[in-house]
C-alpha cells in the first residue's frame, strides 16, 4: 500500500493597492500648537516625499501627519500644520471645545475676502478673516480646518465582534 504526500502550494500573498487618489496619504510637517512664534511656522523644511507611496526620511526635525489627498490639501503649494482649538478659532465652531488641525499653505499670500489667513502680529502667529489688505504680513493661507475623528465608543476598538456593526 502506498500512500501519497499532499503537496502544500504557498498561500496567496496579502496584495493590496489604493484604488483611489484620496486613499493615498499625504504627509504634512507640524509646526506646533497656537501660541506660536512666527518665525517657528517659517523655519519648518518643506517636505518631498518620494512616490510612489509617499516616502519621507526619517531624520525630519518637526513631528509628521499625514491627511487624505483631498483636493484642498494637493494643491497646496508650501503646506505646514498646526494646532488650535475650536472656541479660540477666528470665527469659533460651536459645541465642545476641541483641538482641531489646520493646514496653513505658506506659499499662498495674497490677500483675498473670501479666505482666512495667518498672519505675524509682533512675531506671533495669529489667524484671522480680514475684509480689506491687512496691515500685518501674511504668512500663509488656511486652507482646511480638520476636526478630529469621532469615535462614539472606544471600547467597541477592542472588541473584534463588534468592529463589523
Amino acid at each position: 500500500m502506498t500512500s501519497v504526500n499532499p503537496v502544500k502550494t504557498a498561500p496567496l500573498l496579502p496584495l493590496f493597492r489604493y484604488e483611489e487618489d484620496i486613499e493615498v496619504p499625504r504627509p504634512l510637517p507640524v509646526a506646533g500648537t497656537l501660541p506660536l512664534a512666527t518665525e517657528t511656522l517659517q523655519q519648518v523644511a518643506a517636505i518631498a516625499p518620494t512616490q510612489p507611496f509617499n516616502v519621507v526620511p526619517a531624520q525630519q526635525a518637526h513631528p509628521m501627519v499625514s491627511l487624505p489627498s483631498w483636493q484642498s490639501v494637493l494643491t497646496a503649494v508650501d503646506p505646514v500644520v498646526i494646532f488650535h482649538q475650536t472656541d479660540q478659532l477666528p470665527q469659533p465652531i460651536p459645541g465642545k471645545p476641541e483641538p482641531v488641525l489646520l493646514l496653513i499653505d505658506r506659499a499662498k499670500t495674497d490677500w483675498d475676502d473670501n479666505s482666512y489667513f495667518a498672519v505675524d502680529v509682533d512675531g506671533q502667529l495669529a489667524l484671522g478673516w480680514y475684509p480689506e489688505q491687512p496691515e500685518m504680513t501674511i504668512v500663509g493661507k488656511v486652507v482646511v480646518v480638520m476636526r478630529p475623528k469621532k469615535v462614539f465608543d472606544e471600547n467597541n476598538l477592542h472588541e473584534p465582534w463588534q468592529m463589523d456593526d
